[in-house]
C-alpha cells in the first residue's frame, strides 16, 4: 500500500472519529438551554496529489476536520414561567461576570443569589447595562427591552451585546462562550426582544444528528474494512517468495 494511500486511509479514519465525537457531543446537549450545534469544518478531501513518496498534508492530499464551526441560530423558545427565566428572542447574548473574565450565553435560566444579585446556575453574575442586577422583593417583571422591575420599581436593564464577526466567538462550556479576538468588540444588540418566563432550548435537531451518526458510523465501518483487507493483502504479498533473478 502506498504511503498516499496509506495516509489518506487514516486521516479519513480520524475525521470520522472527531465527527462522532461532535455528534455525540451534539446529542448529549439536545436538552440544554441555549445550547448551540457543533458541527464539523472540512479541509478538503483531496486537493492535489504530489508525488506519492513525498505528499505534504500542508498542500497535498487532505481528508480531516481541522476545526469545528457553531450554528448560532436560534432555538426553539419554551415557556416555563419560572420567575429568573429569561429568553433571547433575535441576536445577542447575555453578558456574565466571572473571576476568569467576561463570558455570553444565550441560557437565561437565572436565580438569585444570598446578596440577591442575578445570576447564572454556576453563581456568577448577569450583568445589566449599569453594572449587576439586584432583585430585592416579590413582583419580579421584565419588559422585552430587557428592563427589570422589582415591585413596580425599575433596577436595571439587562445587558444583551453581539458581536460582528461570530468566529471569534468560541466555547468555554456547553452553553458560554468567550471572545478570544481582542478586536473584535462587543456591540450593543438590536433588533431583539426578550421574553420573561421563556427559556431558549438548544437548536440540536436530535433527527438531522441521528442521521448524522448512522452515516459516520457507516463511512468509519468502510474505513476499517477498507484497512483489514489491505493488511491482509500485504501480509499475503510478505509470505510470498521472492522470484529468483
Amino acid at each position: 500500500m502506498s504511503k498516499v494511500a496509506t495516509r489518506l486511509l487514516m486521516r479519513g479514519m480520524q475525521y470520522q472519529e472527531k465527527r462522532l465525537s461532535t455528534i455525540t457531543n451534539n446529542m448529549a446537549n439536545s436538552a440544554t438551554p441555549g445550547y448551540k450545534t457543533f458541527k464539523p469544518v472540512f479541509d478538503g478531501i483531496v486537493s492535489r496529489l504530489a508525488r506519492e513518496e513525498e505528499i505534504s498534508l500542508s498542500n497535498g492530499a487532505r481528508n480531516g476536520i481541522q476545526n469545528t464551526s457553531i450554528d448560532f441560530s436560534q432555538g426553539p423558545l419554551i415557556e416555563t414561567g419560572g420567575k429568573y427565566d429569561f429568553a433571547i428572542e433575535g441576536k445577542g447574548f447575555f453578558v456574565i461576570n466571572t473571576p476568569n473574565g467576561t463570558l455570553y450565553t444565550r441560557n437565561g435560566q437565572f436565580t438569585i443569589s444570598n446578596e440577591k444579585k442575578l445570576v447564572n446556575t454556576s453563581g456568577y453574575p448577569v450583568m445589566g447595562s449599569g453594572g449587576e442586577i439586584t432583585i430585592d422583593g416579590t413582583q419580579v417583571s421584565v419588559a422585552s427591552d430587557g428592563l427589570v422591575a422589582v415591585d413596580d420599581k425599575p433596577v436595571g436593564t439587562v445587558k444583551i451585546v453581539d458581536f460582528k464577526e461570530k468566529e471569534s466567538i468560541q466555547p468555554v462550556g456547553n452553553s458560554l462562550f468567550i471572545n478570544t479576538l481582542q478586536d473584535n468588540e462587543e456591540i450593543a444588540s438590536t433588533g431583539f426582544s426578550i421574553k420573561h418566563g421563556f427559556l431558549e432550548s438548544s437548536n440540536v435537531s436530535v433527527m438531522d444528528e441521528l442521521i448524522n451518526l448512522i452515516n459516520c458510523t457507516r463511512a468509519y465501518e468502510t474505513y476499517d474494512a477498507v484497512k483489514e483487507k489491505i493488511s491482509e493483502a500485504n501480509s499475503k504479498l510478505s509470505e510470498m517468495p521472492r522470484l529468483k533473478s
